[in-house]
């Protein structure tokens, strides 16, 4: 045995229990796996989507925490609004990704831990306010990744229930409905006289 540049020799033999000078293994050696070949891994397909005000990179299996869908449990919905596809390739939107989307199953709607709004006004007033919030929240799974082909898939799209409100209510049903409302009986029974 013998010790040469701070590092030791078994068997007189420099192959064995020593790093070559510079202290790394050469890139070929180091990059290779059992066997010395190379090995290539096939990277997942991510996305990320935008929903509720907020950005998530999400992959197929994820479990999300979103801003509240109109959705019950169950359901199969999809986000249209996907701003990057990536995996092999990446593909980066301007806006948005044409033809992408990311397909999630409905688990439950939830709510958010609570948050605590206390307002106290100092000084002379002495007044004081506690206020409690818990957000609504659905919680979806991640199923499926598109990269294109979304617009002919056929699942629902992803609204938060307030989209949901404003389609409802600019639906054509509704303007006949407001329309068709009787008048109040007292407006009705002293225009009659007044006339």
């Amino acid at each position: 045995m013998r010790i040469l540049a701070g590092f030791v020799f078994c068997n007189d033999s420099p192959e064995r229990g020593a790093l070559p000078e510079g202290g790394k293994f050469p890139k070929r050696l180091r990059n290779q796996g059992p066997q010395g070949a190379e090995m290539e891994k096939e990277r997942p397909m991510f996305a990320v989507l935008k929903t509720g005000g907020k950005q998530y990179k999400v992959q197929a299996g994820d479990v999300l925490r979103v801003e509240k869908l109109a959705a019950n449990a169950g359901d199969k919905v999809q986000f249209n609004e996907i701003l990057m596809v990536g995996g092999d390739s990446v593909t980066v939107g301007a806006p948005l990704v044409a033809g992408a989307a990311v397909q999630a199953e409905v688990i439950d709607q939830i709510k958010g831990e609570k948050t605590i709004h206390y307002v106290k006004r100092r000084r002379k007033h002495s007044s004081q306010r506690t206020k409690g919030h818990r957000q609504q929240l659905t919680l979806v799974r991640v199923t499926e990744v598109l990269a294109s082909g979304a617009d002919k898939s056929g699942v629902m799209a992803a609204t938060g229930t307030a989209d949901a409100r404003r389609t409802a209510h600019e639906a054509p049903g509704a303007a006949k409905a407001a329309e068709e409302a009787p008048a109040k009986p007292k407006r009705a029974k002293k225009a009659a006289a007044e006339a």
